[in-house]
């Protein structure tokens, strides 16, 4: 139980904008740039018909080619700023700032991040949240860093004291190598949790970030929890899927949970194309790595049949959004989604022009 006046926001609270950060040719998106910049370009003009964007690029060259491409798609640019600010890799999900409401206001948590278990660079992107925080927030909300390695798409939350995680990720001996008492310990402090539910899951083929819950579970509103199925006994995923499944409800019904489940579809098998002469390489192709914008909702979608069945369920779930599908398809030959690549920022601080 928690003791802390911490609040962690949920994702569907009121967002002042949505952070991202444009990919680039010093980054591994350069074998498949253009698709990458079409399928950013998208989401951000969509975006952008709701809600202010903040776009990182990483020099004025790279800003350049965002420009264009987002005059293209017709965005709204007076809805979009830049800013130059270097990083490793563009998944800012990761190494954005994570937004806690607390007696005194808005503070912006700036956690560790290690290339999600040092795999890849990431000094860079570990600066990102100081860097924004100093030049890109004015009215700025507070600010605390802290020594512990977490990231934002490894917990999922519901705005409620109650947390969803992997113990695959965040108990991995090459994060932070702390016990789960600990770890509850910690995130009682910093977020007021009031209850967390560990999965232990090896995530999905072509997931290299030790199973992050949001291309697995995710809470569509405070009692409604969203999480991958596979119905397909042929597939690689339908053992682990189902015993995901039942860890979550077994765990649900043990602490008595007032939480409705809805079952996700699960995209047919997608193979990387950047390698054709290498072996078949699936993909972490997820429906619950969707992301939320005011007044709507963004889906990602894979070019398979599955799509329109997950955009009719969202669509049902969600009445009062907007549901916008937006083909990821190259986004997951990087091993992420749409979830993965943004970080909402909320109604407190306010951007610099």
């Amino acid at each position: 139980m928690s003791t802390s006046n911490n609040r962690l926001k949920a994702e569907w609270e009121r967002q002042q904008a949505t952070l991202l950060c444009w990919p680039n040719t010093q980054s591994d998106w350069r074998p498949n740039l253009r698709d990458a910049e079409s399928t950013y370009g998208e989401i951000i003009a969509q975006i952008s018909r709701f809600q202010r964007v903040l776009c990182l690029c990483q020099d004025s060259q790279t800003q350049s080619r965002a420009q264009r491409v987002l005059e293209e798609k017709d965005a709204t640019a007076s809805n979009i700023s830049f800013a130059i600010l270097p990083t490793n890799d563009t998944w800012c999900r990761d190494y954005g700032p994570i937004s806690v409401a607390t007696k005194s206001g808005l503070t912006l948590l700036d956690f560790q991040f290690n290339g999600w278990g040092e795999k890849y660079d990431y000094e860079l992107d570990d600066q990102i949240t100081a860097s924004l925080f100093h030049t890109q927030l004015s009215n700025q909300p507070r600010y605390q860093a802290i020594e512990y390695i977490l990231e934002g798409g490894s917990i999922e939350n519901n705005g409620d004291g109650l947390l969803i995680t992997t113990s695959t990720c965040l108990l991995n001996k090459n994060r932070n190598n702390l016990s789960k008492t600990k770890t509850e310990a910690l995130f009682a402090q910093w977020f007021g949790t009031k209850h967390t539910l560990w999965l232990d899951t090896p995530g999905l083929e072509g997931d290299d970030t030790d199973a992050h819950i949001d291309t697995l579970v995710r809470f569509i509103d405070p009692h409604h929890l969203l999480y991958q199925q596979c119905q397909n006994p042929k597939d690689p995923h339908f053992k682990p899927l189902q015993r995901l499944e039942a860890q979550l409800k077994q765990q649900i019904e043990t602490a008595q949970l007032p939480l409705k489940l809805t079952p996700l579809p699960l995209p047919s098998p997608r193979y990387s194309t950047l390698n054709p002469k290498q072996p078949r390489q699936r993909l972490p192709a997820s429906y619950a790595n969707f992301l939320f914008i005011n007044d709507a909702l963004l889906l990602p979608t894979y070019g398979v049949a599955e799509d329109d069945l997950a955009v009719a369920l969202f669509q049902e779930m969600c009445p009062e959004r907007e549901i916008i599908p937006i083909d990821c398809q190259a986004l997951i030959e990087q091993s992420g989604s749409l979830h993965c690549i943004a970080m909402q920022l909320y109604n407190t601080p306010q951007l610099t022009d």
